[in-house]
């Protein structure tokens, strides 16, 4: 039936590549050790209707609540679980894979390659790259890399954590965040493409420029930091775009907020990226290990990444993976972070609008971070067409209604108090009538 071709398709892929037969001993270890297993079986867990439900929307709010878990010390680290629909032949499946040995390509190469088995031609498909060379590749790269100079001096004018909202933990499973997703007009998408054409730069550039004006505004801070994303396929070898396994990479880019008109903002953060672009394999943990921030602090707590996908996703639901008829379709793909800021800027093409995909602490209303991101496209935009030398730190991203309101209603104070008694007299008899209360914090 279409439950059992679907796990023979994700049998298939895990045979294919290597990496899915991955497991990471690390307990009692004074260092991680990646291990390939040659055979490595799938597990498959029913789960029971009546915990769960059977239609999409309680599938939904079952991986939304529910707390996953993957044991790195068993392999493979992809697994699925079913819920069967009692009245009915529908089944759901969750494929649940583990970030360690997956990224966003990866689920489209899963995809991609469960496609071509459920279809009859696997094998057409071209022989699958090697994980374990890439890392070959990588290490061999990193030896040439003055990792500790390059960090130290691009970290030197981060004096503090960037942190707004007041944020800190950064370990979380990505179970208290709410996700949105914001289209981008065509016209306002098109006018992108245009300028950043103009100015010799890609609009991941300006999407970095953005999210950099919003944090130092919800910070107050100058230089500001936050993770932006690498598909750590730069420099890869020969097939590595086809390649499963954890190729991307956070890093820290630090970019300044100041006096400078947008043209040179614009030209600075491109630059600050392709300085980036050479280390882009260099661990997170040891790029942080050069900032000045003492403690558990950590250095930032958003993170910016800017995919290409195919258009598709933009509404996920219903994508065939199999022949007309097999009963087997794609319904959603959810990603989880453990970072409370997320904003994911989907590129779908020059003929296609870009969309925002926000991941946002539930402790904050995610429509407001959308609103900020949203303004500093505009006021950007206007900047970069004038051409004048406005200072991008005097750049507003602030909504109207919402300027309007921290402007003047939450500074509408006034109240009526006695005209008769000078204000000594007044602190006087505010203690005389509550003697107990703090005075002055």
């Amino acid at each position: 039936d279409a439950f059992n071709r679907l796990v023979m398709a994700v049998e298939f892929v895990i045979r294919r590549h290597d990496v899915l037969r991955t497991m990471i001993l690390w307990r009692e270890r004074a260092q991680p050790v990646q291990v390939v297993v040659r055979h490595a079986e799938l597990p498959v867990r029913f789960l029971r209707q009546d915990e769960v439900g059977c239609s999409k929307e309680a599938v939904q709010s079952y991986i939304k609540n529910a707390a996953f878990y993957i044991d790195l010390e068993l392999a493979p680290l992809i697994q699925l679980e079913v819920i069967k629909d009692n009245h009915s032949e529908r089944s759901y499946v969750v494929i649940k894979t583990h970030h360690i040995i997956s990224d966003h390509i990866s689920l489209e190469v899963l995809m991609d390659d469960m496609s071509a088995y459920s279809q009859g031609y696997a094998e057409r498909l071209p022989k699958a790259p090697l994980y374990r060379e890439f890392i070959a590749r990588t290490l061999h790269h990193l030896g040439g890399l003055d990792v500790a100079g390059f960090f130290k001096e691009q970290l030197a004018v981060i004096e503090g954590p960037t942190l707004p909202f007041g944020l800190f933990d950064v370990m979380g499973d990505g179970s208290r965040v709410n996700d949105l997703n914001i289209p981008l007009s065509a016209s306002v998408s098109a006018k992108i493409r245009e300028l950043m054409r103009l100015h010799t730069t890609s609009p991941a550039t300006f999407f970095h420029a953005v999210w950099a004006l919003v944090l130092s505004a919800c910070t107050g801070q100058q230089h500001v930091a936050f993770g932006t994303v690498f598909t750590g396929r730069m420099s890869g070898g020969q097939g590595v775009e086809r390649a499963m396994g954890m190729l991307i990479n956070t890093l820290p880019l630090v970019v300044s907020v100041n006096e400078r008109p947008a043209k040179g903002f614009l030209q600075s953060v491109s630059q600050s990226l392709k300085d980036l672009m050479p280390y882009e394999q260099v661990s997170l943990s040891e790029a942080q290990s050069y900032s000045s921030i003492a403690g558990s602090l950590p250095l930032f707590n958003s993170v910016i990444n800017y995919r290409h996908s195919i258009a598709s996703e933009e509404e996920p639901v219903e994508v065939e993976v199999s022949p007309s008829g097999a009963g087997i379709s794609m319904v959603e793909v959810i990603e989880r972070t453990n970072y409370p800021l997320t904003i994911s800027v989907n590129d779908f093409g020059e003929s296609h609008p870009f969309s925002l995909s926000l991941q946002v602490d539930e402790a904050l209303d995610g429509q407001t971070i959308a609103d900020y991101a949203v303004t500093a496209i505009s006021s950007l935009l206007s900047a970069l067409e004038r051409g004048d030398d406005t200072a991008v730190n005097l750049l507003n991203i602030l909504p109207e209604q919402e300027r309007y309101r921290q402007i003047f209603e939450m500074n509408t104070t006034a109240l009526d108090y006695p005209q008769d008694k000078c204000i000594h007299e007044l602190f006087e008899q505010q203690a005389e009538d509550n003697p107990d209360a703090i005075a002055v914090v």
